[in-house]
């Protein structure tokens, strides 16, 4: 899922706009001039510094710093925060929430990776270009279908959690492609001592998303190396839309002009009408406008009103309902269905991971060591399908066809449109075609086993001249990921059968009920189907039915990745202010994607469900690279020290040849108190093998056409647009959804991109204080991505900028105006730019009762960008989906065996107003004579978590409360596409009020 996809999404119609609750988490690294540093919580002080190697360097130093900025994260304060699984962890850090991550509340969409994923994009600029480590090296992406290509932060053991450590700059000269956006190094445990074992529970105040863990780790120390394992098992229940008040029911959420008084349409109770899905109705929508409903004795509503009545005369069992202009029918409108309470807003799962360390000492000088990790991850989604297939005219089972065309007075044909007689004047009309609309349960099903191996062998130079002291580090890694998913679906061959229209809107019935000569692939049996009967409306189908219309199928995603890496790291010789430090290295790596769907999904035999054809490719590349790391001058005034750093990478990829970055950082401190930092370097990334080999699969789009109602707009491009493409301005939208086509890129070129971070620390002599204060740019050339059908449509109708780009992938049906093929294939786009600070706020102090720490990491996303070719720059910074400020705030006292915690998240105010001409009004129309005003943006959400752990001997409880106000979602208007009930998916916390446990023992 592409920074786009959830962000414009329409001005004109259909936005999804998503963020995350942030965590208050992140910790600066200490400076140089401050070794001691900040005391973090319960960590002891050394009493000797060792050298380290640290994220986004080769060269190991012991003084922890860098021209680049690095949060870290212990786990320590990932218990305080009452988090369970480094998803979790991460996707709430202030970098993180100021996009839309992919994550469990988005099981019911098409993303990067499948269901069930859950992916990491720094500064907005998605999970493709952040670089996931595990101890210093790569993991390997996980996930089900044909666009599988980040890693699934499901498979990060939490239990062996040490830090983490983010590199908040690009890298890709150290580490080479990914690392554009920033670099996340998961360090895990390599001291335990003994067996420990681990409970945790998280419970909502309001049932429903309960998540619990267990937890065990061993560790021994032996006389020539070390051993250790974790385990994991994490089951986390999901959240249905009925588990909610706010999701339960998606009103329209609309007030008067004035912005005061809701004006929502009500229901037949009184209440705000439940706008949740359309099912148990018919439409015929070419002459009679709105829905009918099956009601022969208006026994539902006796009180129809006389504007759902106007065709009893010719259809006695029906009523018609949410017939647009005559507002007395909507309170009957049938909107809503136990189904829709049954969907999932978040996606049930089951995780199992265990870890294994071991190293073992050769010789004095060498050392052996091991590390495999493995990860089942068991996840579904409960959804609610609408079956809508038009039913020809001249098929028996079609009830209704007479009624309509005597009350339409059809006389025939005007080429391929029904032609009436209304009033002595031939009009477009009906044939008496009809769209029964049937909603239906729809589940799909994922597993994922995932392994990670490494093997290698390290030690120290020891007799080689200048070498001498020099450390090496060779490895072999292999990572798997195997993944099955299944998923219900329809047979189109077999509801073409059943119904008498095909693909193409041709009727085919010839006459029968079922004409078997349209079963082409999945042949069977034929057998009618009464579809306008209420039992089948109402989705209540026989066995014999079900088992003719729908099925349930399997596909399988391999993905594997082989690599080699060694490297050399020590001191060349000494400088005047100190040694001149070098790493080089040369790794190679070899990726192998392979999805097979369904045998049906492979011959596009779904109706009204996402298919695709076998993906598979592979891709190979070798590398070499080198860092130095020099200090400049030391203890003069105003340069207690300098440090200049500078790395270069050589790569060379079987497909797209040779490319060289670069990055060259400066660490000066002014003295013990003034430090400034900054980098600049380049980063490359080579198209994704789904990016290039995604085989063409279909979906369907899930929002509205910028050209409803065009003629009530008060945008002039798109009333000029709209109308030249001969769409009536009373359209009503799409009667069917349209397909959306994608595919991989044969011509993809790879990314480039440039970083620059500018920086200050200061660190005052007589308070155990620090603020860092960053400027980071980021300019990514010819990015691949698609553009998304909401983007495509936009840009094709709204834009004066090449709409022609846009245009020339739709293709709309010249009879009923709709668009009936969006093509979104992977393409270079021309640029997307993120800018922005960084605060952060360090400060502890230690009082006769305890030590107090408080900790504060800010972002302000100035600027998040994206162009095709030849636009300018649309800044989408402050969108829906992109909050212009972030905040973490903890606050923590230690008092011997106890400690208080306290932290608030802050996400900023974010809204889509800018995208309409008119704001949040609207223009009267039929519905709404006096306009009505929309809400479309979002207040600022503010987050409280407090805790308290206690130590015993051999014992440790941690007791707290997420969301402690109980804060729900902000509500926003239905012309935002992506809703949840009346809140935005992924926005915000949809648990509300949790209380969480966790005790943990050692023996």
């Amino acid at each position: 899922m592409s920074l786009k996809h959830f962000l414009l999404a329409s001005a004109l119609g259909a936005s999804c706009g998503l963020a995350v609750p942030a965590l208050a988490l992140a910790q600066e690294a200490p400076p140089a001039a401050q070794p001691e540093t900040l005391p973090k919580p319960d960590h002891e002080t050394a009493e000797a510094v060792e050298a380290v190697v640290i994220t986004g360097s080769r060269i190991r130093r012991s003084d922890f710093t860098s021209s680049s900025p690095i949060t870290i994260i212990t786990s320590e304060e990932a218990a305080l925060e009452g988090v369970s699984t480094a998803a979790d962890l991460l996707q709430n850090l202030p970098q993180a929430t100021t996009s839309q991550q992919i994550n469990t509340l988005l099981g019911g969409f098409a993303v990067t990776g499948g269901p069930g994923v859950q992916t990491l994009g720094l500064r907005g600029l998605g999970a493709s270009r952040t670089l996931v480590l595990l101890n210093g090296r790569r993991l390997g992406p996980a996930g089900v279908g044909g666009s599988v290509g980040s890693v699934d932060l499901n498979v990060l053991p939490q239990m062996a959690l040490e830090q983490i450590e983010i590199l908040k700059d690009g890298a890709s000269s150290i580490y080479g492609s990914d690392a554009v956006a920033g670099v996340v190094n998961y360090i895990t445990k390599t001291n335990m001592d003994g067996l420990t074992v681990n409970a945790y529970a998280n419970i909502p105040q309001h049932g429903g998303g309960e998540v619990y863990t267990l937890n065990a780790a061993y560790g021994k120390t032996l006389p020539k190396g070390y051993i250790a394992g974790s385990f994991s098992y994490t089951e986390d229940k999901g959240l249905t839309h009925g588990d909610r008040r706010y999701t339960a029911c998606a009103e329209d959420y609309i007030t008067d002009i004035n912005g005061k008084n809701r004006v929502d349409f009500r229901g037949a109770d009184g209440g705000f009408k439940c706008s949740n899905t359309i099912g148990n109705s018919v439409v015929e929508g070419r002459y009679f406008g709105g829905y009918f409903q099956y009601d022969p004795k208006l026994e539902n509503y006796p009180n129809y009103p006389a504007a759902g009545l106007n065709l009893r005369a010719f259809l006695p069992d029906w009523v018609r309902a949410g017939r647009g202009g005559q507002v007395a029918t909507q309170p009957y409108f049938n909107t809503t269905s136990p189904l829709y309470d049954q969907q999932h807003v978040r996606s049930p799962r089951t995780l199992l991971t265990g870890l294994f360390n071991a190293s073992y000492d050769l010789t004095p000088t060498t050392t052996a060591y091991a590390e495999v990790l493995f990860n089942r991850r068991e996840s579904s989604f409960t959804g609610m399908n609408q079956l809508f297939p038009n039913l020809d005219p001249n098929n028996p089972t079609n009830t209704m066809g007479a009624g309509l065309r005597a009350a339409c007075g059809f006389v025939g044909y005007s080429g391929s449109l029904p032609v009436c007689r209304v009033n002595g004047q031939f009009v477009p009309g009906t044939d008496g075609r009809v769209t029964p609309i049937i909603l239906r349960k729809s589940e799909s099903k994922q597993t994922v086993d995932y392994a990670h191996a490494v093997l290698g062998l390290r030690g120290t130079v020891s007799g080689l001249g200048f070498l001498d002291g020099f450390k090496w580090d060779s490895y072999y890694e292999y990572t798997a990921s195997r993944a099955d998913y299944t998923q219900d679906f329809v047979y189109k061959d077999r509801v073409t059968a059943a119904t008498g229209v095909n693909e193409a809107n041709e009727y085919v019935s010839n006459g029968l009920a079922c004409n078997p000569a349209q079963m082409t692939v999945a042949p069977t049996a034929c057998l009618t189907i009464p579809w306008l009967d209420p039992r089948v409306l109402r989705g209540d189908f026989t066995a014999q039915e079900r088992a003719f219309l729908f099925g349930n199928e399997k596909g399988r995603t391999s993905y594997d990745r082989h690599s080699f890496e060694a490297n050399l790291s020590g001191d060349l010789f000494r400088l005047p202010a100190g040694p001149l430090s070098v790493a080089a290295g040369v790794a190679f790596r070899s990726d192998r994607l392979k999805d097979t769907p369904g045998e049906q999904a492979v011959k596009r035999n779904y109706w009204g469900f996402s298919t695709a054809g076998v993906t598979k490719g592979t891709e190979n590349v070798g590398e070499a690279y080198v860092e130095f790391l020099a200090p400049v001058v030391k203890n003069l005034p105003v340069a207690e020290s300098v440090d200049l750093s500078a790395s270069a990478r050589f790569s060379n990829y079987d497909d797209f040849g040779s490319h060289t970055t670069y990055k060259v950082g400066l660490d000066w401190a002014l003295s013990s108190e003034y430090r400034f930092r900054g980098s600049v370097g380049t980063s490359f990334r080579a198209p994704a093998l789904y990016e290039r080999y995604l085989a063409d699969s279909t979906s369907f789009f899930n929002g509205n056409d910028p050209c409803t109602r065009w003629g009530e707009s008060s945008n002039s491009t798109l009333r000029a647009r709209c109308g030249a493409a001969g769409v009536p301005d009373d359209y009503g939208g799409f009667a069917a959804t349209p397909q959306v086509f994608t595919g991989g890129g044969a011509k993809l070129t790879p990314e480039t991109s440039k970083a620059i971070s500018v920086g200050a620390v200061w660190t005052p002599a007589n308070i155990n204080l620090k603020v860092a204060l960053d400027y980071f740019s980021f300019d990514v050339r010819d990015q691949v991505d698609n553009y998304g059908a909401s983007n495509i449509l936009n840009g094709c109708y709204g834009s004066n900028i090449n709409p022609e780009v846009y245009c020339k992938l739709l293709v709309r049906d010249p009879i009923t105006h709709d668009v009936v093929r969006i093509t979104d294939n992977y393409v270079n786009i021309s640029r997307q730019v993120a800018r922005g600070v960084d605060l952060g706020i360090n400060f502890s102090h230690t009082f006769t009762s305890g030590t107090l720490n408080i900790d504060s990491q800010t972002t302000w996303q100035a600027f998040v960008a994206q162009s095709a070719e030849g636009e300018r720059l649309t800044n989408y910074t402050g969108t829906l989906q992109n909050p212009e400020f972030t905040s973490d705030t903890n606050v923590s006292f230690r008092s011997g065996d106890n400690t208080y915690y306290w932290s608030v998240s802050y996400i900023g105010e974010s809204s889509n107003e800018r995208f309409f001409e008119t704001g949040e009004k609207t223009l009267p129309s039929a519905n709404y004579p006096q306009g009505y005003t929309r809400k479309l943006h979002k207040e600022a959400m503010i987050y409280h978590t407090v805790s308290y752990r206690r130590r015993f001997d051999k014992t440790t409880l941690w007791v707290g409360v997420n969301n402690l106000f109980d804060e729900a979602p902000p509500a926003i208007s239905s012309d935002i596409g992506g809703r949840a009930g009346i809140s935005l998916r992924g926005s915000s916390d949809f648990l509300g009020r949790r209380f969480f446990i966790q005790l943990e023992r050692k023996f």
